[in-house]
């Protein structure tokens, strides 16, 4: 009589059937890592099996920076092809999905540290599309934009969380300090720093609404990420796109 999935992995002493499913799945991803870099980014681009999309939305949530994120995922792809070898090599057992999943986040860190350093170093003369079909719904300059947002990554990581929090999700005030455990005053004097650092960007005669710390004095300690700036920071628009998560790519037309 042919046995059941869960008598054979009792048999075997193998475990559930569940965790044999796991850890067969942990291991074909894990061969999606095994080749040259050009082999490795051929498997790991169609279908995002990975999960690098998901992972690059996530950190760039965590972070609290304002970045193309498609941007940040072709730099991450193209990290993760060339590293993926040394990473499979590394281990002498399968990685586990939360082991693959925190080097994923650390390539994906890395990606944005270096964009981060290209904005100061080399700033693009193109704003480029993802700027562009965020400023045009608002009504702004997609150059402009892209400078108020290389300002704001310069800042501190926690003036970039308070204002993501309270102007881009509309946090209220008492329950942030709340879950922060900061005062009210010191989180509204965060966010402040955030929205000075956007107008200090493109109207330098205006007088700051704060004192902000140098950039010298806070990058490139600080890789963080918050969500594109709306037009009016304190009214943003739910409608606008959301550069946050990698676009999908389009299917073509037949």
């Amino acid at each position: 009589m042919a046995q059941s999935a869960e008598e054979q992995a009792r048999a075997l002493g193998t475990g559930s059937p569940h965790r044999d499913a796991s850890a067969a799945h942990d291991a074909e991803l894990a061969l999606l890592l095994i080749g040259s870099p050009a082999q490795v980014l051929a498997r790991i681009v169609p279908g995002d099996p990975l999960g690098v999309r998901d992972a690059v939305a996530d950190v760039l949530r965590a972070e609290c920076v304002f970045l193309d994120a498609d941007r940040v995922h072709l730099r991450a792809l193209a990290r993760i092809a060339r590293a993926a070898l040394r990473f499979a090599s590394a281990r002498r057992a399968t990685p586990a999905r939360a082991e693959l999943d925190a080097w994923l986040r650390t390539e994906v860190l890395a990606a944005i540290g270096e964009l981060l350093r290209e904005a100061i170093e080399r700033p693009r003369a193109d704003p480029g599309a993802a700027f562009a079909q965020f400023a045009r719904p608002l009504g702004l300059d997609p150059e402009a934009l892209r400078r108020g947002c290389a300002a704001f990554n310069r800042l501190p990581k926690p003036d970039r969380a308070a204002f993501q929090a309270l102007v881009v999700r509309g946090v209220a005030l008492e329950a942030l300090a709340r879950d922060t455990g900061e005062s009210p005053h010191e989180l509204g004097r965060r966010a402040r720093r955030g929205l000075d650092a956007v107008l200090h960007a493109n109207h330098p005669e205006l007088p700051p609404l704060t004192r902000s710390p140098s950039a010298a004095a806070v990058f490139p300690t600080a890789l963080t990420t918050p969500l594109p700036l709306a037009a009016n920071p304190s009214a943003p628009n739910p409608s606008a796109p959301n550069p946050s998560r990698p676009s999908e790519p389009r299917e073509k037309r037949r």
